[in-house]
């Protein structure tokens, strides 16, 4: 039995059907249809033609142009008449398909990419099925343009945690440097067609294979943004980066956090893209701290204000989703909007017993040994991890604005060299550049001092330094904790000619 390529139906002899049923002489019909299925082939799987794979019953043999000329439209008719079997090559970068070859032998685990498909939004006519032509089957989603392979990847570890299937059951291809074999030809080694085929693995009529369309990059990006948020065991791979985001766009020591302020925002809601994610923050924590809801509840609390009080132009899927998201992290680390900073005076005599053989280079290394240790007061997790942009590290030393990055870093460093400073991660890329025009994730530190309990020992009873809401208003806090803790002897040492009384007043000393 052959099926007709343009009515889907099968006939014994297709000759005579489509004469009469559609007005084609057999020469002119397989003429139509082989050039369709070639230019199918051609927009949907060939971005590059240097490089290519023949496969034969001796094996597999990689194509470099050593015959002289490029893969080219009779390569991919003879692979459709099963004179040859062919496979292509994606550029070194990108892809317009993202195909799964599912080996697992068992047609519900086509079934259940197809499944994770719809729930994702990816309409039916975005993507192909076939027959792998051996005991398996290949599911091939199109795409508009070129996409990166770190975002098919990306897009890869989702369908995984969607399905449950794992890397041996759901291979990958496009989004990395492996040839991948063509459908609607003969497997090389079987010999069987490798036909196209619907939802319950009856062979698809070629007329609908036409039909098929490339989805947008931007539903990809979208799909991407929006699951990785909601994935529990994609959230710890991504746990460090989101928060470090959210770190970002904290104004950390600011009265902004005031409660008034957030009861304003509240009634008022959201208008502008650029604050949505810092206000989202902001409310989780009012609503945890002060009206005591519950993790479920305040989701709900925050999506209802989200509809009730933000303008449409700063709604879209990604920050719906990202409700959760934010919840989760306010509650795991419970935030709150004013903290008990303090300081004790063996916390001083640590950042003090910095020395790097200079003595203006020790001043500049204990003040940001300092602006760490009082960052890391807020915002350290369980295991002394914490994030502080280079933003915010300058402006809590108040160094001049010529204080550039690099130096910072070398600060740094150095601060690592003495033992005073662990890098829990340091200088990773993103896979693709952040909402802030970033290409790095922001470091991770740990003050091992500090977390070890090596080295502080803090006596029960013993006095403490309660820092201002904005600890680093003024250059001199520092120095005014060291007056306020130090006996007076000690403290010469490091405060030289200069009076506790000629100090800027701080309020705690009011």
């Amino acid at each position: 039995m052959m099926t007709c390529k343009v009515c889907g139906k099968a006939f014994e002899r297709l000759a005579p059907h489509v004469k009469a049923a559609h007005g084609l002489c057999w020469r002119d019909y397989q003429q139509k249809y082989s050039v369709s299925l070639v230019e199918f082939i051609n927009q949907r799987y060939i971005t590059t033609r240097h490089k290519w794979l023949s496969y034969t019953d001796k094996g597999v043999f990689n194509q470099s142009n050593a015959r002289g000329w490029s893969l080219n439209d009779k390569d991919i008719k003879n692979h459709l008449a099963g004179k040859d079997c062919i496979g292509v090559h994606v550029t070194q970068s990108a892809s317009k398909f993202c195909g799964f070859d599912v080996d697992t032998g068992d047609f519900t685990d086509v079934i259940s990419i197809l499944d994770a498909f719809g729930r994702l939004g990816i309409e039916s006519n975005r993507y192909l099925v076939s027959v792998s032509g051996r005991k398996g089957w290949h599911v091939d989603l199109f795409f508009a343009d070129l996409v990166s392979k770190a975002l098919i990847q990306e897009f890869y570890k989702i369908i995984l945690a969607e399905t449950g299937l794992n890397s041996q059951q759901l291979e990958l291809f496009g989004g990395n440097a492996k040839g991948y074999k063509l459908p609607f030809g003969v497997h090389y080694e079987t010999g069987e067609v490798c036909a196209a085929v619907d939802e319950f693995g009856q062979p698809l009529p070629e007329n609908e294979v036409f039909q098929i369309a490339p989805m947008s990059i931007e539903a990809l990006q979208d799909i991407c943004e929006i699951n990785n948020l909601s994935k529990a065991d994609l959230e710890l791979m991504q746990a460090g980066e989101k928060l470090a985001d959210s770190v970002n766009a904290l104004p950390v020591y600011d009265t902004d956090l005031a409660v008034e302020n957030i009861k304003r925002l509240i009634a008022e809601g959201v208008h502008d893209i650029g604050i949505r994610n810092k206000s989202l923050f902001r409310v989780a924590v009012y609503a945890r701290q002060y009206l005591k809801l519950k993790q479920a509840n305040c989701i709900d609390f925050l999506r209802n204000w989200i509809a009730e009080k933000w303008s449409a132009v700063a709604v879209d899927a990604p920050i719906i989703k990202s409700v959760e998201y934010v919840v989760r992290s306010v509650y795991r680390r419970n935030y709150n909007l004013t903290r008990k900073i303090e300081i004790s005076l063996a916390d001083i005599r640590e950042v003090m017993s910095v020395d790097a053989g200079n003595k203006l280079q020790n001043e500049k290394l204990r003040r940001l040994y300092y602006a760490l240790l009082v960052h890391s007061k807020i915002f350290a997790d369980a295991n002394g991890h914490f994030t502080m942009t280079y933003e915010q590290i300058g402006k809590a030393i108040v160094e001049s604005k010529n204080y550039k990055g690099s130096a910072i870093s070398a600060s740094l460093q150095k601060l690592a060299e003495l033992g005073k400073l662990q890098f829990i991660r340091k200088g990773e890329r993103r896979d693709k550049i952040g909402h802030d025009g970033k290409s790095l994730k922001t470091n991770i530190y740990r003050l091992p001092a500090f977390y070890d309990g090596i080295t502080i020992e803090i006596e029960a009873g013993a006095e403490m330094f309660e820092l201002c809401v904005t600890p680093f208003q003024c250059k001199d806090c520092f120095k005014v904790a060291i007056c306020r803790l130090m006996p007076g002897r000690e403290r010469a040492k490091f405060i030289n000619k200069q009076r506790f009384a000629d100090l800027p007043q701080c309020k705690n000393l009011l």
